[in-house]
């Protein structure tokens, strides 16, 4: 399996996969898409709670009904595809958070700190 996201899906925004429905209906072609920027943190958290259902929903832009009527296998499909083509900007957007997170905490740290120089402005309130 492809494990980077290539030059055709990063234009297309994404790929599609072939999907079955466990309600035996005819399967269906969907578009699993590179998500945006803006939903990252939507992103983030569906993978913290262990939400697979949320992330098929996110990757397919397709409603709750939707993604319960798939096939396990069809929901793994757009699982492996939607973080194959996000995992990379997810990762260096987790990474900004992480050291912007790191940087704030070093600032509160230095506010607390009983050696901040009185007038200093970590200290102006």
């Amino acid at each position: 399996m492809e494990t980077k996201t290539n030059k055709l899906e990063i234009l297309a925004g994404g790929t599609n996969v072939i999907v079955q429905f466990d309600d035996q209906r005819e399967e269906e072609t969907v578009f699993v898409r590179i998500i945006k920027l803006r939903q990252l943190q939507q992103y983030g958290q569906l993978v913290i709670a262990g939400d697979e259902a949320g992330q098929v929903g996110l990757f397919t832009g397709k409603e709750a009904a939707w993604v319960e009527a798939l096939a396990n296998e069809s929901a793994e499909k757009i699982l492996e595809e939607g973080q194959r083509l996000n995992a990379d900007f997810f990762v260096r957007w987790a990474a900004r958070q992480a050291a912007l997170g790191n940087m704030l905490n070093e600032k509160v740290h230095r506010l607390n700190s009983p050696t901040s120089p009185p007038n200093s402005p970590l200290n102006a309130g």
